[in-house]
């Protein structure tokens, strides 16, 4: 008896010269031993005629072969890992199923292409605003979902919002989180724990890869940021979570001192203890409500502008002249020492810094706003550490900022 291998069948030569087909089943593979498999057209098993299409070690492509209406055609599932084996033998089964009730699954795939779209088509963003408006509701407040939609609108969509959800992990999430963990930690930490709850959502719905882990995920995490250097940060300046910051002012305006106008106006600045405690009368343009320092009187040494909002122009009103000229004297018309405003926060609350109101103030804006990184970072006079885009940025984009501290001030209270 003659036989000959045609594609998955044995074809045997029976009585009379008669074909008899039966089918040679493959054997059914694993996706330790696909990501070993070499250069070729390889069957998989598992479902009949599903192959896996190997170029090369960067382009493998799932391809089902079947008969429909007695021509053999080829029909690609996507590429692999972006498909992954468990989702392409789904969709080889959903199409033998399609030709058996005699439908033709080009056909009827364009026809329900949004039906049919692979789980590796949606996309991060896609997930994580489904994630938002079903918990929504079960958050305390308007401003909880303002803030869960501007960190992920600010820090989150620009880089792997576009992104297949299924191809998320831990590489996109340091890329997300790297450049903000040391500088805004408090809303780093918020940030990530964001992600994981909007990838364990999609981890519940089946939209990730069967190998996805998120507690593997979570621990590289602690080893690939700089988690040991955000602790000294935040022990060095500790700083007061920004939904605190209203009752704390509420008590601070009791002590009705220089020393709590001080801090007030420092807050309502976000300067720097040294720049206020040094601040003169005439650093401020009172008709058009700024506030401009010298650079000599600077960190960064280039002159700084701060919009003054309406509380802070009352805070100035408010403080004793003396012949010295400094906003907040001492007792003898002398610049206000340091230690002044540390006690001042310490007879209300302890535990945080002076310096620490400038993170507050980056964190409210950064999860209560839609204020961009750039204005804040002008708002808080930091220097530019790329020199490229240092030499384009020659603005300080003072007109976005006046409704900035206007905005701070008002949250405030």
């Amino acid at each position: 008896m003659l036989y000959r291998v045609l594609s998955n069948y044995i074809i045997y030569g029976g009585k009379n010269g008669g074909i008899i087909r039966m089918p040679k089943k493959a054997q059914e593979l694993k996706v330790t031993q696909i990501n070993v498999l070499s250069e070729g057209f390889h069957a998989v098993g598992g479902v009949p005629g599903l192959y896996l299409s190997v170029r090369n070690k960067t382009s493998r492509s799932w391809i089902m072969r079947i008969n429909i209406a007695g021509k053999r055609k080829e029909i690609g599932l996507g590429s692999y890992p972006l498909v992954s084996l468990s989702d392409a033998r789904d969709q080889a089964r959903t199409i033998i199923s399609q030709v058996k009730n005699g439908i033709n699954p080009f056909t009827e795939k364009e026809k329900n292409k949004d039906k049919l779209l692979p789980k590796f088509k949606i996309t991060f963003k896609q997930c994580a605003v489904e994630f938002v408006k079903l918990h929504q509701g079960t958050w305390r407040n308007d401003k909880h979902l303002l803030q869960w939609n501007n960190t992920l609108k600010n820090y989150v969509y620009p880089i792997i919002g576009e992104k297949s959800i299924n191809e998320i992990g831990t590489k996109d999430l340091v890329l997300v989180l790297a450049p903000i963990w040391e500088k805004i930690p408090e809303t780093a930490n918020r940030v990530k724990g964001r992600l994981i709850k909007i990838l364990e959502y999609a981890d519940a719905k089946n939209l990730m890869d069967e190998n996805f882990n998120i507690y593997k995920i979570n621990t590289q995490l602690t080893k690939l940021l700089p988690q040991n250097k955000r602790k000294q940060l935040r022990k060095h300046h500790p700083a007061m979570p920004f939904e605190e910051i209203p009752d704390f002012i509420k008590k601070l305006r009791q002590l009705n001192s220089v020393g709590s106008l001080a801090l007030e106006f420092l807050i309502l600045t976000a300067a720097r203890s040294g720049e206020v405690r040094l601040a003169k009368r005439d650093e401020i343009d009172i008709v058009n409500k700024i506030w401009i320092i010298p650079r000599e009187r600077m960190k960064a040494g280039k002159e700084h502008r701060i919009p003054l909002s309406t509380r802070s122009i009352e805070i100035l009103n408010k403080t004793p002249k003396f012949e010295s000229n400094f906003i907040f004297p001492n007792s003898k018309g002398g610049a206000l020492s340091d230690v002044t405003l540390s006690k001042t926060l310490h007879q209300i609350i302890k535990g945080f810094t002076v310096h620490g109101f400038r993170s507050t103030f980056t964190d409210w804006r950064a999860e209560n706003t839609n204020y961009s990184n750039e204005v804040s970072e002008m708002a808080l006079a930091h220097t530019i550490k790329n020199q490229t885009e240092a030499s384009y940025r020659r603005g300080d984009l003072l007109n976005k900022r006046v409704s900035l501290m206007q905005d701070w001030a008002d949250y405030i209270g």
